[in-house]
């Protein structure tokens, strides 16, 4: 009984100081809306608001305990441009009038005083813009019998920048997040965020890599070497060559599908240096042999 009557106690007296009116200290997130696009914010304006609210115990609790949360917003059609003869733009809002926002977190009227200077001020420069190369940072290990059909590709490989002058004067490439990649056996795609500089932005905030992987497997192919039959004769007749192949393409592979072209050798008699001039942009060669022929006059 004793417990019961205490905790009666305990509650009246929390409802009768819960009535009565307080007055505390608290901050609110900001958050700027609608800035324009165009422009490029030189100053880090206000983070957040600091300010007092007087009300009743029972609805400043909340705040007491748990400050506020969600983030007050002030969008930019709000502010007042100052006039200036520099190449900047500042604008500003008065702290006295953000007290209407404030407000609607307690009763009306509840806040009393704000803390922070009596202004909000944005700075804004007209943004130049500038076209420059991504540098992706990644390493790819491939498993064993597995190679690259094509360059790895990132999209897009550029990008454009906007900032001011003297800012993008010192930027001539955009690095991406370092990445790598082991025991690949399979082609993928990854999305790969970008590395932005400060007082720096972009049209894009990421990249995509795309990497083609392949099983690929050796072969190897007899090409005739080509020569004059009626003025002279070379031996031997045809040279191999060893590549390797996409187990796709293998057998797309003909001997018609390289050239090969002969020199004669200037420094020995009788030689002739053989060259793979073209073939298929789908194989890797290896190697090929013989690297010289020798060859005879007919005489008519």
């Amino acid at each position: 009984m004793f417990l019961v009557f205490l905790g009666i106690s305990t509650i009246m007296w929390l409802l009768i100081k819960m009535s009565h009116e307080y007055t505390i200290e608290t901050s609110a997130p900001l958050s700027y809306k609608d800035l324009p696009m165009e422009k490029l914010l030189m100053n880090k304006p206000l983070t957040s608001l600091s300010f007092s609210i007087s009300d009743f115990g029972y609805r400043l609790i909340g705040i007491s305990m748990f400050n506020i949360s969600d983030s007050l917003p002030i969008h930019f059609s709000e502010f007042r441009k100052i006039k200036s003869v520099s190449m900047q733009e500042k604008y500003y809002l008065l702290s006295t009038q953000l007290y209407g926002k404030l407000n609607s977190i307690g009763n009306k009227n509840a806040v009393k005083n704000i803390y922070q200077q009596d202004s909000i001020i944005l700075i804004f420069e007209e943004k130049s813009k500038k076209k420059i190369p991504i540098n992706p940072l990644f390493s790819i290990q491939l498993a064993p019998q597995y190679q690259l059909k094509k360059p790895i590709k990132i999209e897009p490989d550029s990008v454009l920048v906007f900032g001011g002058k003297e800012d993008l004067k010192k930027i001539n490439s955009l690095n991406c997040q370092e990445q790598s990649f082991s025991n690949i056996s399979e082609s993928f795609q990854k999305i790969i965020p970008l590395i932005i500089p400060e007082k720096i932005s972009c049209n894009t905030k990421q990249i995509k890599l795309i990497a083609e992987v392949e099983k690929f497997t050796e072969a190897e192919i007899e090409i005739p070497i080509p020569y004059d039959s009626e003025k002279r004769k070379i031996f031997p007749r045809s040279l191999s060559i060893r590549y390797t192949v996409s187990l796709t393409d293998y057998h797309k592979i003909k001997a018609e599908d390289f050239t090969i072209k002969t020199q004669i050798d200037s420094l020995s008699i009788g030689k002739i240096i053989l060259q793979i001039n073209n073939y298929p942009n789908t194989i890797k060669v290896i190697d090929f042999k013989p690297k010289m022929a020798e060859y005879i006059i007919i005489k008519e």
